[in-house]
């Protein structure tokens, strides 16, 4: 597996404590992405494909999971594998699943959800938790903003609640384009319509993403913008009051 970073102790990324995998490589490219070093292709006239990476072999991948087995089953932790989107290495994926199961480790996967949907369900129905990220309900804006459109991913999303996958859903705020009320309102119609979801994560947007960008010398589209205050966040989380599951405001 191509990985980019590991991160040991990791809160935020699934329940309990955890160490996160992120794989390299990913099909969108949205404006706000604040993991530049995971792109492997071009943006605009700057090559993106700078930062580090290894590559590890199923057996390494299992031998650093166990190293803090002690935490994950103190705090009802485990492996997360994000990105990038970690669906692009779906065949090492499902391996590393699987042999994680075998060892009785909790695993989640972080994904935007675009991928073909065969591929999607088997890799998935492999996993105890996803971690979907959605971020735009209309088609054209979605394509606007991270290059493609959002057809399969909400076919996907329908997936989880078909086949009984825990999810947790988390949106990205991204002010003026994912923050609005027309997006919030339609994306928590779409929630509702989804039996599997157990927490809603709402994500204010990250302004450190901008030195990332800085140091690998990418031009970034959206350089500058402020995250919302806190009583747009309150206004915000308001919306999804009444939604059945939990919500995290985390910012």
């Amino acid at each position: 597996m191509e990985v980019f970073n590991i991160k040991k102790f990791s809160l935020h990324d699934g329940p309990g404590i955890r160490t996160t995998f992120f794989l390299r490589g990913c099909p969108l490219n949205c404006i706000w992405c604040h993991n530049p070093e995971s792109f492997r292709k071009l943006v605009g006239s700057k090559s993106c494909d700078t930062s580090e990476s290894k590559n590890y072999g199923i057996d390494k991948i299992v031998e650093i999971a166990k190293q803090d087995l002690p935490f994950y089953e103190e705090s009802g932790g485990g492996i997360t594998f994000s990105g990038g989107e970690p669906l692009l290495q779906h065949k090492e994926l499902i391996e590393a699943l699987k042999r994680l199961k075998d060892e009785d480790i909790h695993t989640a996967i972080d994904t935007s959800g675009y991928a073909d949907p065969d591929l999607f369900r088997n890799v998935v129905t492999n996993a105890d938790l996803v971690l979907f990220d959605l971020k735009l309900y209309a088609s054209k804006k979605h394509k606007e903003y991270t290059g493609v459109s959002n057809h399969k991913i909400i076919e996907n999303f329908y997936q989880l609640s078909d086949n009984s996958v825990a999810t947790y859903v988390r949106i990205p705020l991204i002010p003026k384009i994912t923050d609005t009320e027309e997006n919030l309102f339609a994306l928590k119609e779409l929630l509702l319509q989804n039996r599997s979801i157990r927490r809603l994560d709402l994500l204010p947007y990250n302004e450190l993403a901008d030195s990332k960008y800085k140091r690998l010398d990418i031009n970034h589209e959206i350089a500058g913008l402020k995250t919302q205050n806190e009583i747009q966040l309150n206004q915000i989380k308001s919306i999804f009051e009444d939604v059945p599951f939990e919500i995290t405001l985390r910012g």
